[in-house]
């Protein structure tokens, strides 16, 4: 939820600033479905790549606390060695790693989506 809130305000600029843009460009156009698609491409693209940018760290950082969780709520915390902690961070950062991709995948999903329905809005 913390990454979506995240990423909220990249998706009204660029659905803002998109439809904007289109309404500039398209303006002596006298298809509007022309209008809307190249309003809803353009946000779609900005507000995906935007989103990608402004929730990276928020979601790294999101995705090693819930591992975190999920395997403290597996293990014994008393029984736990320096060692055994260390290793477990480095396995969380590396697990963290490697889904980060995935994650940031359903996040443009998610912005992908919501911005095709605020711009409809918009327009």
């Amino acid at each position: 939820r913390e990454v979506l809130q995240a990423v909220e305000p990249s998706i009204k600029i660029a659905c803002f600033s998109s439809a904007q843009m289109a309404l500039k460009d398209f303006l002596y156009e006298v298809d509007e479905q022309l209008l809307q698609k190249a309003a809803t491409y353009m946000a779609v693209a900005v507000s995906g790549s935007l989103a990608l940018v402004m929730c990276r760290d928020p979601l790294e950082k999101s995705l090693k606390s819930q591992l975190m969780y999920i395997f403290m709520q597996q293990v014994n915390a008393k029984d736990l060695t320096l060692r055994d902690a260390d290793t477990m961070e480095k396995f969380i950062n590396v697990l963290a790693e490697r889904n980060m991709d995935a994650c940031s995948i359903l996040v443009e999903k998610y912005v992908s989506d919501t911005a095709v329905m605020e711009v409809e809005r918009v327009l």
